[in-house]
């Protein structure tokens, strides 16, 4: 065997053991907290009824590996600012129901949610494990990779930043009477996502291409029927503290612009930039 094809073997069995290890981390930190808020609400109003522990980590996971791949697919595709913003939103916008009132101290005197701090703890640590968790997918040879053609990355740019406002603005809109509207970071978490996918898929092949549609598609699947299966919001684990109403992240709204994503993704595959518009031949 060659020296590059020990390499190239080693590389793929890292990949593949960092998805298990990556998601395992993930359920263990969305587990804890949500287990030690659950306990809390308990304790301080027995006999309260507790919603799906099970079902409210294993939602936010599926969500968690949705993310990653698209960001890993964006990283091997040259877009690392694009992959960065795709988990920063998705950490601190869809993800925000990982910050559970672990303590009745952390409820916000003038409102039903946590402090504003605490969710800036959460997001950060869900952040962090989602970015080690891509890096460990894109080990390399991803960061030898060629630069993108200049026109090539003016083009996915002008996408992703034309699809995140369509977006967000489809996701915050109020006038829609099918479902309550999301609020701002996390209709900014998914307008992101979802642009993030339509940059991906528009150079992924085919399998990568399926693998990101099934991937958001069985995310959003899960959390509908964890989330919304018994009359409606809120059912999310760990937010029973004192009638508190966890923050409302799934909307029709959103189910059309993540779907929107990678189809307009597979739309503009058919729009191929010169590669002699390369910077380097210019």
């Amino acid at each position: 065997m060659s020296t590059d094809s020990w390499f190239a073997g080693r590389v793929s069995k890292r990949r593949a053991f960092a998805w298990p290890v990556g998601a395992l981390a993930l359920a263990a930190y969305v587990a804890t907290l949500t287990a030690i808020a659950q306990h809390t609400a308990v304790s301080a109003f027995p006999g309260l009824p507790t919603y799906s522990l099970t079902g409210h980590v294993a939602a936010m996971v599926l969500l968690g590996c949705a993310s990653v791949l698209v960001a890993a697919t964006l990283w091997r595709q040259a877009h690392p600012a694009m992959a960065a913003l795709v988990l920063a939103a998705t950490a601190a916008g869809p993800m925000v129901l990982v910050a559970v009132p672990i303590r009745g101290s952390f409820v916000a005197p003038t409102s039903m949610d946590t402090v504003w701090w605490w969710h800036v703890v959460v997001a950060g640590c869900v952040l962090a494990l989602l970015l080690l968790w891509t890096l460990a997918v894109v080990a390399p040879p991803a960061g030898e990779r060629p630069p993108r053609p200049l026109l090539a990355f003016a083009s996915d740019t002008a996408v992703f930043t034309v699809v995140a406002a369509v977006g967000f603005v489809v996701c915050w809109n109020h006038s829609w009477a099918l479902l309550e509207s999301v609020g701002g970071l996390p209709a900014l978490g998914w307008a992101l996502l979802a642009a993030g996918s339509t940059v991906a898929v528009r150079h992924a092949n085919r399998r990568t291409c399926a693998l990101i549609v099934a991937s958001l598609a069985v995310a959003i699947g899960l959390m509908a029927l964890v989330y919304l299966d018994r009359g409606g919001w809120p059912q999310v684990a760990g937010w029973e503290y004192d009638g508190m109403e966890s923050p409302v992240v799934l909307s029709a709204q959103v189910a059309i612009v993540a779907a929107a994503g990678p189809a307009l993704g597979i739309a503009l595959r058919a729009v191929r930039v010169p590669r002699s518009l390369h910077p380097a031949a210019v």
